[in-house]
């Protein structure tokens, strides 16, 4: 296991705004030149490439726009690119003369939505400690991979989500709740898309809650850590006896102090929507 200590921080990852549609070459162009300067602070690179993969299939550069004249085989996701198939991508980028390289895919949920290269010409510039802000830098940008490779699909016709399989095939795939949640959040993030996904259970005494989003197995409430206390969560009240609840931009930042161990560092919350779930008449949760 890595020592945190050795870890970088995460940079600020610049954001892509969403939009109707599929963003143009030039804000891919922008904000591809924004990221790799954001991720140079902490890892120090002469080329910082992205590839999406397209709902549709297929990979696509996103930048930078000069590296699609060598025509590097880039790997395609079954859902998922394997780590012989990264190494082998990263090999034939050492052998055009960079000395450090790294490669990883960007995950969300149980798919891979695209794929991330940085390499330098000198050697030995990427330790684990580098690799793991990497990894970090991939999960903090991957909801809007997967929100571009959606609007591409749907842009190129492709077929609708089917949510009940999506569900189905986390029911089938999980081993605890968490897992349930992440894959399920896949998704659903394919009709709504999110950066959370959290669905808060009622407890034992009035007011309190459980995040069984990220419960790890066993009996709920055995982890302290996800018991939301009514003082600072306080879901009745903000619900009122309605069935649904939006906020929009501000939102209160005690839904950033409370999430936001599953949002980039910086980032905080715009928007929610929560939807209350009752079972035979009875309040059996939020999402």
């Amino acid at each position: 296991m890595t020592d945190p200590r050795d870890v970088s921080p995460l940079p600020l990852i610049p954001i892509l705004r969403a939009g109707d549609g599929v963003p143009d070459r030039d804000d891919l162009a922008t904000w591809h030149e924004a990221l790799a300067d954001a991720v140079g602070v902490e890892v120090p690179h002469d080329l910082f490439a992205l590839w999406l993969y397209p709902a549709s299939g297929g990979a696509e550069l996103i930048g930078p726009e000069a590296l699609a004249q060598d025509e590097l085989p880039v790997p395609l996701p079954r859902p998922r690119v394997s780590e012989e198939e990264t190494a082998t991508l990263a090999a034939i980028v050492e052998r055009a003369g960079y000395r450090s390289v790294a490669c990883l895919p960007i995950r969300f949920g149980p798919s891979d939505v695209g794929l991330l290269l940085v390499a330098a010409l000198d050697a030995d510039r990427y330790d684990a400690a580098v690799r793991e802000t990497l990894g970090r830098v991939a999960e903090a940008i991957a909801p809007t991979f997967s929100r571009i490779a959606r609007q591409q699909g749907a842009a190129e016709g492709g077929a609708a989500p089917d949510l009940g399989s999506a569900l189905a095939a986390a029911w089938t795939e999980a081993r605890s709740p968490r897992d349930f949640f992440a894959l399920a959040s896949a998704g659903f993030g394919e009709l709504v898309p999110h950066a959370i996904f959290e669905v808060l259970i009622p407890g034992p005494s009035p007011g309190r809650q459980y995040r069984l989003g990220g419960h790890a197995g066993g009996p709920p409430w055995a982890e302290p850590g996800l018991v939301v206390e009514p003082d600072r969560l306080d879901l009745v009240a903000l619900f009122d006896g309605q069935p649904t609840l939006l906020l929009r931009e501000p939102v209160d930042a005690s839904f950033t102090q409370l999430f936001g161990d599953a949002l980039p560092a910086g980032d905080v919350i715009r928007s929610l929507l929560g939807v209350r779930i009752t079972s035979s008449g009875h309040l059996a949760g939020h999402l």
